[in-house]
């Protein structure tokens, strides 16, 4: 009836034809820009450390930089909680975190850039050679950047977060003390000596051992982990960058980061994040933490005597 209807009015069997034609086209275009939107893509850049290091200030000034988009949530923690190998799917679904919508919207129709590079800052992949061997099988050509401070201004900064967050007495130096020497037992010192294995994933032991209490020393074992990371990426796709560099050479660091990066060199504000609460100075933690660096004699380039 309708064919019949239409044959006896072309007027309408015109614009009918018009609006299919109009509905087709406009469907084909939703289909491309839906592939756009699920086609995944892995990361670009991402920041593995190290905690309590301006990790986050960096964070927020690459993200505001037009040629770099990332995740609104800054520390995804994809890899460093696994009980098991990874598998592709996995993998799929660490990818699938970094869609192009980001270039789609952000760059195409507010930046005006061509192409964004994605970022990820989640400072304790670091610690661990099996979130830093996944990064390399998903993107062999990843560019990462770690920023190194005092290993033991770093860990009394820590303690002092977490003293912050309630995961330890506030203002108990014999607390902070008593951690330092928890890390120097032969239980932990074991511990990180299996996850330095690439095949050990670090879900294996209790979260507060590997990036709480645990971790306090291990993370200023620079030496143990840049040697790791090198292990996995050439050298000139790791970029190491001092903390008080950093922050007192702010826009000259900034521009090297940038040509390290391959992105136009912008001036990029400095916004201080999660400043460490004021309270203690855990005199007996420094103590405690500058004997147990000394003891360890790669780790002397990494902080003044």
């Amino acid at each position: 009836m309708v064919s019949t209807y239409l044959r006896w009015n072309p007027g309408i069997e015109n614009r009918v034809h018009r609006c299919i034609h109009f509905l087709v086209v406009l469907g084909l275009d939703l289909i491309r820009i839906l592939r756009c939107f699920l086609r995944p893509r892995p990361p670009d850049i991402c920041i593995i450390g190290a905690q309590k290091s301006a990790t986050t200030t960096l964070w927020h000034a690459l993200n505001n930089h037009p040629e770099i988009a990332s995740p609104r949530l800054k520390e995804l923690h994809f890899w460093d909680h696994f009980t098991n190998c990874a598998t592709r799917m996995d993998r799929l679904r660490y990818i699938c975190t970094f869609h192009t919508w980001t270039e789609i919207i952000l760059l195409k129709f507010f930046r005006g850039s061509k192409r964004i590079q994605t970022l990820e800052c989640t400072p304790s992949y670091v610690l661990f050679p099996f979130a830093i061997a996944e990064l390399q099988k998903i993107n062999p050509k990843m560019k990462l950047i770690m920023i190194t401070r005092d290993p033991v201004e770093r860990g009394v900064s820590q303690l002092k977060f977490m003293s912050s967050k309630s995961q330890i007495p506030a203002n108990s130096d014999e607390v902070a003390t008593e951690i330092v020497t928890y890390c120097k037992t032969d239980k932990i010192i074991q511990m990180w000596g299996a996850l330095q294995n690439p095949m050990t994933p670090p879900g294996l032991y209790p979260r507060s051992d590997t990036h709480r209490i645990g971790s306090v020393c291990h993370r200023g074992r620079y030496d143990v982990q840049i040697a790791a990371v090198l292990n996995f990426f050439p050298g000139e796709q790791l970029l190491v960058i001092d903390y008080k560099t950093l922050l007192e050479e702010w826009d000259e660091q900034l521009k090297k980061l940038c040509v390290f990066l391959s992105i136009s060199v912008r001036k990029l504000i400095r916004i201080h994040r999660n400043k460490g609460p004021r309270g203690s100075t855990y005199s007996g933690a420094h103590e405690a933490l500058r004997a147990y660096y000394d003891s360890h004699p790669l780790c002397a380039g990494f902080y003044p005597h």
